[in-house]
Parts: C-alpha cells; sequence; structure tokens
C-alpha cells in the first residue's frame, strides 16, 4: 500500500528507496527464518530495518530509539529469530494508530541479567484497553494474528527448552489513572554463539 501511495502521487524516489529497504527487511527475515538462533545483533538489525519502514508508512509520525547495553556481545548471544518484532508492531500498529495528539515515542531496551537478554518494548500510545474499545467500536471481532501466532510459537519453543522465554505486559497510566501507553517485557534465555 505504501509503495503504491508513492507511485500514484508519483514520488519515485520514495517509492525507490521505500522498496530497497522492503526488499533488504525481507532478505534478513527469509535468512532468519531458516536458523533456530539467530546473533541478537542480527536480532536488531531486523527491528531497525522494520521501524525504518513503519516510519517511513506513518509518514514519520513516531520516534523511535533502541537502547543496548553497550556491555554485551550481541554477535555472540543467540535467541530465536522475531521474537521481539511482533510487541514493536504491536505498539506502532494498535498504541499509535489512533492516537490524535501528543507525540507517539517508542523505546527498546536490550540487556542482559542472568544468562537471559532482557528486552523492554515501551509506548506511550493510546493503551491496550482503549485499543480493544476502538476495535470493538469497528465491529472487528478478529484477534490479532501477529501475537497468536508468536504466543503459539513460544508455546513450542518454551517446549523445548529448559529455561523458558517470558513475556509480562503492564499498561502505563499518567498521574491522573489515564492511559499512557504499554511496556512489554521479554524475558529470553540466549545461547553462547
Amino acid at each position: 500500500n505504501s509503495i503504491q501511495s508513492y507511485i500514484v502521487s508519483n514520488d519515485t524516489e520514495n517509492a525507490i528507496n521505500y522498496l530497497a529497504k522492503f526488499s533488504q527487511l525481507m532478505r534478513l527475515i527469509l535468512t532468519s527464518s531458516r536458523e533456530a538462533i539467530i546473533p541478537v545483533s542480527q536480532e536488531i538489525s531486523l527491528l531497525k530495518h522494520y521501524l525504518e519502514l513503519e516510519n517511513m508508512r506513518f509518514r514519520n509520525r513516531f520516534a523511535y530509539e533502541i537502547r543496548v547495553d553497550s556491555k554485551m556481545d550481541v554477535e555472540y548471544m543467540g535467541i530465536p529469530p522475531m521474537i521481539i518484532q511482533p510487541y514493536v508492531e504491536n505498539a506502532i500498529i494498535h498504541g499509535f494508530m489512533n492516537k490524535k495528539s501528543g507525540n507517539c515515542n517508542l523505546l527498546i531496551q536490550l540487556w542482559e541479567k542472568e544468562n537471559q537478554l532482557m528486552v523492554v518494548v515501551e509506548d506511550n500510545g493510546i493503551g491496550r484497553e482503549r485499543a480493544a474499545e476502538i476495535k470493538a467500536q469497528s465491529g472487528l471481532t478478529q484477534k490479532s494474528q501477529g501475537i497468536v501466532i508468536t504466543k503459539e510459537r513460544l508455546d513450542i519453543l518454551n517446549s523445548k527448552m529448559k529455561n523458558k522465554i517470558s513475556v509480562e505486559i503492564d499498561d502505563l497510566k499518567d498521574a491522573d489513572g489515564n492511559a499512557a501507553g504499554t511496556r512489554v517485557k521479554l524475558f529470553i534465555p540466549f545461547e553462547d554463539l
């Protein structure tokens, strides 16, 4: 849709740029999907490509930052591929799409703690409760496939792993108790590569 939009509006330069970034992301996804474990550095690269595309698609509507603890050796820490991306996608699609005012900010933090990769995906979007209300009002009843598929993947991965991947989701509130975004915490055991 984004590429079509650029073509229809005769924005050839952005169409070419978007297509190039899209093809890079597809190559990374295809390469990663063939592996059971990839370096954290490769997962970060996937996230950066994905975020660049989404930011282009939404006309730079949100700001994002990926913070990686400098003490981590991301080249030699292995995790299953595409574990973080669905939560980033949810933040953008459900958190920011219907946000009417204010800046949209996304923060992804990664650090190591007790042989686990700790990941926080935090947005200042409309929150899960408001997103669910909007979805109900629109008449959509279909459950988000990205999270369903991710949960199924985590169940399969956890059935094979000694140390389990776990996810915690917190609804953020402001001082008045209003929705102020969502924080997802991922605890991912890693393997030394």
